[in-house]
């Protein structure tokens, strides 16, 4: 069920892509704010010795970087944390190059940091999807799975109110 909703999720955003690519419409200049909600991890890879991880997330998008609280001892485990990133005076060529990247980290207090998995959005893809958003999808790693909300709001855009059943 998982795999199927992440794969339904990878093709509305190429089908919105491609929709974007035949009406040509580009991505407005000027400020934007992308939205990044780290729900939940799943199936997560051990990277300790005691069998679980201590994960947390590290969000990258032109050149900001934020990271979430970490979570010890675990594989699966709830974040509910939404990261914001604000930017001013985008050129179009900018943020239409810009990509999302998520990397699902491993905290060792006294050693580098171990990476468990990566995921990465083209800003542009999601901001073409209903809403500007990619809603409370599941998205597969190498090792596990994260379920996430990323949402692109740009000049004139207005975020869509959810109900949180």
């Amino acid at each position: 069920e998982e795999a199927a909703a992440a794969r339904a999720a990878r093709e509305m955003m190429a089908d919105a892509y491609v929709e974007r690519l035949a009406t040509r419409e580009r991505m407005k200049e000027g400020a934007y704010q992308i939205q990044v909600a780290i729900i939940e991890a799943r199936d997560l890879k051990a990277q300790d010795f005691g069998g679980t991880s201590d994960p947390y997330c590290r969000v990258r998008i032109l050149g900001k970087t934020k990271k979430t609280r970490v979570v010890k001892k675990v594989t699966s485990c709830v974040f509910n944390e939404t990261l914001y990133f604000n930017f001013e005076a985008l050129s179009t060529a900018q943020i239409e190059a810009a990509t999302v990247e998520i990397r699902v980290m491993d905290y060792d207090a006294f050693t580098a940091h171990d990476l468990i998995g990566t995921v990465t959005f083209d800003v542009e893809r999601v901001h073409a999807l209903p809403n500007h958003e990619l809603y409370r999808r599941w998205v597969e790693m190498d090792d596990g799975s994260l379920k996430l909300s990323v949402t692109v709001l740009g000049p004139g855009d207005a975020q869509k109110p959810h109900d949180l059943d």
